[in-house]
């Protein structure tokens, strides 16, 4: 298998890899053994960090974020007015955020507007989240030794109804996966338009 700094760009839709430079997808069909395992594992690891970390922003439309019952409930009563995270995301004023409800819930339960975004050291961004709802202890309990961090403020948050099931979200888009800190919807896909729809439909109401 030649992997020689090739370009890797993923087609969700039909799971196929495609490259720029010398990789080799034939090898599954005529080696076996630890190289087909090799090349199993490798391509297992470039569709998570192309999940975690999208090539171009161009290729993606929406930011979903993981969250507790309890915490989105906060975002949709007001009370928690900045989403925090350890790593940045690549998401810009204006643009719209997807809220993932983890279990027992496992549904796509509402988002919000991005009011503005911002990575910098966390005394910094602390100074910069002002009246956020969230308190000083559970700030620096959740970023812990951590020297930066990245927080979101929160603009109109709504509900969506009804609510998108982990196994309607999947039904809509095969590559979708119950994301574990945040991942971002492709543009185009059925799924990420149908919650632009039930959200602009929530805003009416």
């Amino acid at each position: 298998m030649t992997v020689g700094g090739p370009i890797v760009i993923l087609k969700p839709d039909i799971g196929f890899l495609e490259t720029a430079g010398a990789l080799s997808v034939c090898c599954l069909q005529r080696r076996g053994g630890i190289r087909q395992t090799l090349l199993y594992f490798y391509i297992s690891h470039v569709i998570m960090l192309i999940r975690a970390y999208p090539p171009g922003k161009g290729c993606f439309v929406m930011l979903m974020l993981s969250l507790r019952e309890d915490v989105a409930s906060a975002i949709y009563a007001g009370t928690k007015r900045c989403e925090l995270r350890k790593n940045r995301a690549s998401v810009r004023p204006g643009e719209t955020v997807a809220i993932y409800e983890t279990r027992p819930r496992a549904a796509i339960t509402g988002g919000f507007f991005v009011d503005e975004a911002l990575h910098a050291s966390v005394e910094s961004l602390w100074d910069w989240m002002g009246d956020s709802g969230v308190s000083r202890e559970r700030f620096e309990r959740y970023f812990g030794s951590r020297d930066h961090g990245f927080a979101i403020r929160i603009r109109d948050a709504h509900r969506i109804y009804p609510e998108i099931s982990l196994e309607h979200a999947t039904a809509q888009d095969r590559s979708f996966r119950a994301p574990q800190s945040f991942l971002y919807l492709r543009s185009g896909s059925r799924l990420a338009k149908s919650i632009e729809c039930r959200l602009h439909q929530s805003e009416s109401i």
